[in-house]
């Protein structure tokens, strides 16, 4: 908890490359496509846990409340989407000061990875039981790990990986 909380919170993460203001609440159920097929939309809602943060934790966000299954147990597909689609978006729009280095990047994606599981276990699914997330498997509104036991148990996976990790997740 102490790197999580250093590493995403402390003293020196005000300097860190890759700060920008977060939604904080990136999942699924926050996002709303509509327009063509040939030039889609998305549209944000839900923003009372939005501020100052790191990229990399919408983006775990993201990933762990409502990615397909079969996405997140590919890593190296995983991998490949995260790179191009929000590293290289980024690379591409933002200034070259304000991007993280592939191992800032994954090495924060592991640190938010971690501060959202522990959201998970530690409240989200505090005196919960299997039956619960069997029972909200139709709730849209929840995320994916509390609704399905495979992503649950992706999760703790995950998680223990995560800690034996050092310097990234994916």
């Amino acid at each position: 908890q102490a790197e999580v909380d250093a590493g995403l919170r402390g003293p020196g993460a005000e300097g860190r490359r890759g700060r920008c203001v977060v939604h904080g609440d990136l999942k699924a159920a926050n996002l709303f496509f509509g327009g063509p097929a040939d030039a889609p939309e998305c549209l944000l809602i839900d923003f009372q846990w939005a501020g100052v943060g790191f990229g990399a934790q919408d983006v775990a966000y993201l990933l762990l409340s409502s990615a397909a299954l079969e996405l997140l147990e590919d890593r190296d597909a995983l991998r490949v989407l995260v790179a191009d689609a929000y590293l290289g978006t980024l690379r591409a729009l933002a200034p070259a000061a304000a991007v993280p280095s592939e191992v800032e990047f994954w090495r924060t994606l592991r640190l938010a990875a971690l501060d959202y599981s522990k959201v998970v276990f530690g409240y989200q699914l505090k005196g919960r039981d299997l039956d619960w997330v069997r029972a909200g498997e139709r709730a849209l509104s929840r995320c994916a790990h509390n609704r399905s036991v495979e992503h649950l148990r992706w999760l703790v996976l995950a998680v223990l990986d995560m800690l034996d990790a050092e310097d990234g997740w994916l």
